[in-house]
């Protein structure tokens, strides 16, 4: 693994204010993980055409890239390798994609590369958005605005990859996790969340990372995130986004949080639920998994693989999962935003005792 370089550590210090982009009355974006095969992959470029297809259709505004960019091993040389062109420039190539940002945020399989040289090439692209390890955007349209804090979740739980890992294929469950690598890093990234959250003016607030909270596929919930994330996302009125289990799946525990597992970008769909039986079956309110997508409910079509679309309004969001050819499969109630009115803050005590909770 490249170690995070010295400048990149002084510019965490030098945490960047997001820009507010001007949109219309109405903001739609798109969302995928586990996106980055070796190119000339044949799901990769079927799910970026009907990306393509659907951010026409919808004016999409952005597209957010939730981890495992480019397997297997990640970047390994710098900026200029030809992955970015090969992977991301050449495959995302509808017009409708070519004005937009894609941001990006690491995953496990990145780590196992050069995650600076990800960061690094934000210089040298009009699209691709990496400016530092975790960051936040800001997009007003209308009245109204979204924020979206990027994570990462390597950083804040571990790899999942090892030996054991490697034998299972699919890595280390969410539940076998060891935990940070690097403390100093874990707490800074986690102290700038909360502080962003509770800052946060926005009208609608996601936290996007790589591990998901909740997941019935191969990896199942990653008990560590979900004590780490869930009380700022339940107090502040975030949802969560994900990938890793190569799966698309929308979890509602009946906390007010929602969460969008939407890891079958381009790698393959979709995983086994290994873990079904870990999430209660009220909470499980769309899951397109196993074979063909259709191990848990019945697709319209064989997948290949997926994306999601979010839909906002002055009132509230909803999240459409489409297959790998934009055809939609399920869509969520419409989630209200939030109301400041309606949030309660934490106190600074509660906030010693989370953080001695994780010594960080």
């Amino acid at each position: 693994r490249h170690p995070l370089s010295r400048t990149l550590m002084l510019a965490l210090l030098l945490l960047l204010t997001p820009a507010v982009v001007t949109a219309g009355d109405t903001l739609n974006f798109l969302a995928i993980g586990d996106w980055g095969p070796d190119p000339n992959s044949t799901t990769e470029i079927a799910v970026a055409n009907g990306m393509g297809a659907i951010a026409k259709e919808l004016n999409a505004e952005f597209v957010a890239l939730l981890g495992d960019n480019f397997y297997t091993h990640g970047i390994q040389s710098d900026e200029f390798s030809s992955r970015f062109h090969d992977t991301f420039e050449s495959v995302f190539s509808a017009e409708s994609l070519q004005k937009i940002p894609f941001y990006a945020i690491a995953g496990n399989h990145d780590h196992k590369g050069n995650v600076s040289a990800q960061i690094e090439y934000t210089k040298h692209s009009d699209r691709w958005t990496y400016p530092q390890p975790w960051y936040s955007v800001k997009h007003q349209f209308g009245e109204r605005s979204i924020e979206i804090f990027f994570i990462d979740t390597v950083i804040l739980a571990g790899s999942s990859e090892s030996e054991q890992g490697e034998i299972s294929g699919v890595g280390l469950t969410g539940y076998d996790l060891p935990g940070p690598e690097n403390g100093q890093l874990a707490s800074m990234q986690i102290k700038w969340l909360i502080d962003g959250l509770r800052g946060s003016k926005a009208d609608y607030i996601l936290v996007g990372g790589h591990y998901p909270i909740y997941s019935i596929g191969s990896h199942g919930n990653t008990p560590l995130l979900e004590m780490m994330l869930n009380p700022f996302l339940k107090k502040y009125g975030a949802h969560y986004m994900c990938g890793h289990d190569h799966d698309m799946l929308h979890i509602d525990r009946g906390t007010g949080v929602q969460y969008i597992l939407t890891g079958a970008g381009g790698d393959g769909c979709c995983y086994d639920a290994k873990h079904l039986k870990d999430i209660p079956k009220d909470a499980i309110k769309f899951a397109a998994v196993g074979k063909d997508g259709s191990a848990y409910q019945k697709m319209p079509l064989p997948l290949l693989g997926g994306f999601t679309s979010f839909q906002l309004t002055a009132e509230s969001m909803k999240v459409i999962f489409h297959a790998h050819d934009g055809t939609e499969l399920y869509r969520t109630q419409e989630i209200p935003r939030r109301k400041a009115n309606d949030l309660q803050d934490l106190a600074d005590d509660d906030l010693d005792s989370y953080f001695a909770t994780f010594d960080l």
